[in-house]
């Protein structure tokens, strides 16, 4: 009786160890398969967003690119979603693309796109804005919004994009407090001192609308008036001056090759290293 189970308990082993076996046969043969599935899927992805960069739709194409990214993890989908980013004038965000494709490891970047990926980062870097932040209380938790889009800061930095933006801090038992910068500098200080929610002595009223402040760091300070009235001869050597700069600056932008696909530009100029 006791042989009989165990005969019965070995032969039900056998038949599932077969089993198992052929099931892990099975993923082996189907996986290679699933796999050249979203290769194909992406290629066909990766074709349309080229479609859409050579066209300046970069948001189209950015899109694009990630979204070939999550069906076939390459470092070119990365570094390509940078570039369209950069175009957008999202230069954070090609920051963070950027290390995510010098870091990526399936089918990494060759040489010549890791140098146009250094320098696609160094553009972008000359075009935010540390922003560092002095809150007070200091132990209050805040949330940071840029443009109403939360940001992440470290050590009480922001990394923010050129431009005039809307800094908003919000903390519980706190008013929201607002300001729009206009930012172009590397670096720049930002003083936050937080109101106490109903504190009626220290500040707005709890119905008041969030405080504004409108900050230009940089605003041009106006020149004071000549002490003389300029002669006819230095307005006539300036009038000289000003239209042999334009015919030095006109001549070279004439005698450029528009043909040449030197890679994607945009408003800051040519990103010219590598041809995607």
């Amino acid at each position: 009786m006791r042989g009989a189970m165990q005969a019965r308990r070995s032969s039900g082993g056998r038949r599932a160890l077969a089993l198992a076996l052929a099931l892990a046969s099975f993923a082996a043969e189907t996986a290679p398969v699933a796999a050249q599935g979203r290769a194909s899927d992406a290629a066909e992805v990766v074709r349309r967003a080229d479609e859409a960069r050579v066209a300046g739709r970069w948001a189209e194409a950015r899109d694009l690119y990630l979204e070939a990214h999550q069906l076939a993890p390459e470092a070119i989908h990365l570094l390509k979603a940078a570039a369209a980013s950069y175009e957008l004038g999202l230069y954070t965000a090609t920051l963070g693309l950027v290390e995510q494709a010098l870091a990526e490891t399936n089918a990494p970047l060759d040489p010549s796109r890791v140098t146009f990926a250094q320098d696609l980062a160094s553009r972008a870097r000359a075009l935010t804005t540390r922003l560092k932040l002095s809150i007070e209380p200091r132990d209050a938790r805040v949330t940071v919004l840029v443009d109403l889009r939360i940001v992440e800061v470290v050590d009480g930095i922001a990394l923010v994009d050129h431009g005039e933006r809307t800094i908003t801090i919000r903390a519980a038992g706190y008013e929201t407090f607002e300001a729009v910068l206009t930012l172009r500098e590397p670096d720049q200080d930002l003083v936050v001192p937080l109101t106490p929610t109903g504190a009626e002595a220290l500040g707005p009223r709890v119905d008041d609308p969030p405080r504004q402040t409108i900050i230009d760091p940089v605003a041009p300070i106006p020149e004071p008036a000549p002490r003389r009235r300029r002669t006819g001869l230095i307005a006539g050597v300036t009038v000289a001056v000003v239209l042999v700069a334009a015919v030095a600056i006109a001549v070279p932008l004439a005698l450029r090759d528009d043909d040449v696909d030197d890679g994607p530009t945009g408003p800051n100029g040519s990103l010219s290293i590598v041809r995607f």
